[in-house]
C-alpha cells in the first residue's frame, strides 16, 4: 500500500527496503527510517518550528499536515493543545488574533476558524476598495448625467420636435 503513494527515489528506496527485511516493520519504525533517509530530523523540527503562513491558509494548512506528519512520527508525545498552538502562530497577524480569541480545541476547529478569519478579512478587504462611479446618477428618481455637455444643434429642431428629412430617422 505504501509503495502506491512514493515516486522517484522514494519509491526505489522503498522497493529495496522491502527486499533487505524479511519482517516487516510497524509503522512507526518505518516513518522513522523514511525521515531519516529523506530528510533529517532537525530539518524537519526546524522547518516546523519555522513555518509561517506566506500564502493562503488552505496553503498553508496543507504543508502544516505534512510537517505535522513527520513531527508526529518523531515524537509521538507531542499533542493536540501543541499542534493547535504551533498553527496559529504561524499564521499572518490579521489572521492570528482571531484565533487566540476563539482557542480552538482541536487542529480542524483552528483550521475551519482560520479559514473564516481568511475569507473575512477578504470581504472586508473587497467592501473598502473605491468603487468606480459611471457618470450617471439619479436625483429622485430621474436619471442625470455628470458627462460633459454636447452642443445643441437648433436647426434640427422644428416646432418642438425634432427635425430630419428623412422619413425613417
Amino acid at each position: 500500500m505504501v509503495s502506491y503513494y512514493l515516486e522517484g527515489k522514494a519509491d526505489i528506496w522503498f522497493e529495496g527496503l522491502i527486499r533487505e527485511n524479511e519482517s516487516w516493520m510497524d509503522w512507526k519504525e518505518f516513518a522513522q527510517i523514511m525521515c531519516r533517509r529523506f530528510g533529517g530530523k532537525e530539518d524537519s523540527v526546524e522547518e516546523f518550528n519555522k513555518l509561517i503562513q506566506d500564502k493562503s491558509v488552505d496553503d498553508y494548512i496543507e504543508r502544516f499536515e505534512e510537517l505535522r506528519k513527520l513531527m508526529s512520527a518523531l515524537n509521538p508525545s507531542l499533542t493536540e493543545f501543541y499542534y493547535v498552538y504551533s498553527f496559529i502562530s504561524g499564521l499572518k497577524e490579521d489572521i492570528k488574533p482571531m484565533l487566540k480569541i476563539l482557542k480552538p480545541a482541536n487542529m480542524l476547529m483552528a483550521f475551519e476558524q482560520a479559514r473564516w478569519q481568511e475569507e473575512s478579512n477578504n470581504a472586508l478587504a473587497r467592501r473598502s476598495r473605491p468603487v468606480q462611479r459611471s457618470n450617471t446618477t439619479f436625483n429622485n428618481g430621474r436619471v442625470t448625467s455628470n458627462a460633459p455637455p454636447t452642443a445643441f444643434n437648433s436647426n434640427r429642431m422644428e416646432g418642438g420636435r425634432p427635425h430630419s428629412n428623412s422619413l425613417f430617422e
